[in-house]
């Protein structure tokens, strides 16, 4: 230590931005050292760098901003979502065609939509920048100054699907069905060597008959397209199945990594830059596939099952679908996104991004909601080294799944969210995440709520309102046997009144929406309002 004080200060201020040093341990040496005291004092750089992870964003290397102002606007959002108080709000103008599917992605909504009668035939992807809306002009690479990207349509002309994902912030991608766009220019991705990639088709000697039914999720993330596809279809003269397949794809090259994998439900989530996360509903658990770069080649496979808590009667129920979310996702190189605009200070970090799913289960008494939550980096703890996954086999992954009182109770938060026939209240209609941040609306109340799950600040509520902060979560009921018991820690802060159906988070942002669509004009409505948490 006297050897370390005896450099310049610039040193080893150096020494401390490029260290690993944790931030309990920096808040406590500048508590009992007052050298490191004043240190901290005066310079905004370790202020900044600090509480960045405290606040558990990235700071983004190509911003414009002085550091000064970066600190200003991190504290200032920091406080704005504390109490929920937002510092700007917009209403804005919203598509007069239907709108199929909706996506959110830093600074943008997204609308997948048109306005013929075929549900399958969309027009335009209507792209709003909400930030611009605020007068803060987020600024893209590429763009010249007065050239601000502004709300824009995306045609659609050669596809039909009612899907689409978004990698702007990577890639400045929009994925329609298997086309790949450009975000900024609508154009065909100029990485994409076959802008069209051709997923499996049903043959033509099956019908898609009284019972279709059609569903996809579906990811792009480095070089990775995943898709899962379900579709419900009757060959002449047979029954109904049920078919669900997961591919995945190089959406630059257009190749398959593997042969399509059937799997049990379309919900899944990117675990990692080579990981997806899907429920298995046949096992009644989690389960990790690792997907290989392919400038190395090598096989997809299965290398984890995490099972999940054990139910009641499992032959009696029925697990009817499940929906999953874990956003942001983490890049292919695991750098900074690159096209995220350089008047954006920071952004959430994937790695510490919380992974939300959802099941509807079917009892002899009931259809059941039940929700899971953890942290992306808390399922990356239990997994072995990436060299094992290579020689991993099937025989293996199953002699080595983890028991759900191995894995589970200690990182994760298990509760019931609703119940339809009982009237029972919970999690409404809809539920998504950010970074930390879980927010969902509550059918027939005006209001919304937002859970934090950073650990900071979770302790700091803790000192704070101690009365109020619950230790463990005990989930009872008749679907699990014994009760299940959770200790992943959050603190819920509830909006003032909002008339929204439906709201959505992302980096400093929620966007709440009343689109209800009707086959009378009167009846439909369609508004977004843009609520702003931060720093001007």
């Amino acid at each position: 230590m006297p050897e370390l004080l005896q450099l310049p200060l610039e040193i080893i201020l150096t020494i401390l931005l490029d260290s690993d040093l944790d931030v309990r341990d920096a808040y406590a040496i500048q508590a009992l050292n007052h050298f490191f005291a004043q240190l901290y004092k005066t310079s905004i750089r370790l202020q900044y760098h600090l509480e960045c992870q405290v606040a558990m964003v990235m700071d983004n290397p190509g911003c414009n901003l002085s550091i000064e102002k970066r600190l200003q606007m991190l504290r200032a959002q920091e406080a704005s979502w504390k109490s929920l108080d937002p510092t700007m709000e917009r209403s804005v103008p919203w598509p007069e065609y239907d709108c199929w599917s909706w996506q959110i992605e830093r600074g943008h909504v997204l609308a997948l939509g048109g306005t013929t009668d075929d549900e399958y035939s969309v027009e335009a992807v209507d792209s709003l920048s909400m930030l611009d809306h605020f007068g803060l002009k987020p600024r893209w690479p590429g763009k010249a100054a007065e050239e601000p990207l502004k709300n824009h349509f995306i045609p659609i002309n050669d596809v039909e699907a009612s899907y689409f994902c978004t990698c702007i912030a990577e890639h400045d991608l929009i994925a329609v069905l298997e086309c790949f766009y450009k975000h900024s220019t609508g154009e065909h991705h100029p990485f994409a060597t076959k802008p069209c990639i051709s997923l499996y088709r049903v043959p033509d000697d099956v019908e898609i008959g009284e019972d279709a039914f059609i569903q996809m999720a579906m990811e792009v993330f480095g070089e990775n397209f995943v898709v899962t596809n379900e579709v419900h279809v009757k060959p002449v003269g047979g029954d109904v199945q049920i078919l669900i397949l997961l591919y995945i794809y190089n959406w630059k090259t257009g190749n398959p990594k593997c042969e399509p994998i059937p799997v049990p439900n379309t919900g899944f989530i990117v675990l990692d830059h080579d990981l997806i996360m899907l429920p298995d509903n046949d096992t009644w658990s989690m389960v990790i596939y690792y997907i290989p770069p392919s400038s190395v080649g090598g096989q997809v496979k299965l290398i984890q099952r995490l099972k999940l808590p054990t139910m009641r009667n499992p032959s009696a129920n029925t697990i009817r679908w499940a929906k999953c979310r874990s956003v942001p996702n983490p890049t292919g190189d695991g750098l900074f996104p690159k096209y995220v605009p350089p008047s954006v200070p920071f952004i959430s970090r994937p790695e510490l991004a919380l992974a939300h799913f959802r099941w509807e289960i079917l009892t002899p008494e009931d259809e059941e909601l039940y929700s899971l939550i953890f942290h992306r980096n808390s399922i990356m703890n239990l997994l072995p080294s990436r060299n094992e996954w290579l020689t991993t086999t099937p025989a293996a992954v199953e002699s080595l799944a983890m028991n759900w009182n191995e894995w589970g109770p200690r990182i994760s938060l298990w509760r019931h969210t609703g119940g339809r026939q009982r009237g029972m209240g919970g999690l409404g209609h809809t539920a998504t995440t950010n970074g930390q941040y879980h927010i969902y609306s509550v059918p027939d109340v005006s209001q919304f709520s937002i859970e934090d799950y950073n650990k900071y600040h979770v302790r700091r509520y803790n000192r704070e309102i101690p009365e109020e902060f619950e230790d463990e979560h005990i989930l009872e009921g008749e679907t699990f046997l014994p009760p299940v018991v959770t200790y992943l820690p959050y603190y819920e802060v509830t909006s003032e009144e909002y008339d929204y159906e439906y709201v959505y988070i992302t980096d400093g942002i929620i966007v709440g929406t009343n689109a209800v669509l009707s086959d009378d004009e009167e009846d439909s409505k369609a508004a977004c309002e843009i609520l702003y948490f931060g720093a001007s």
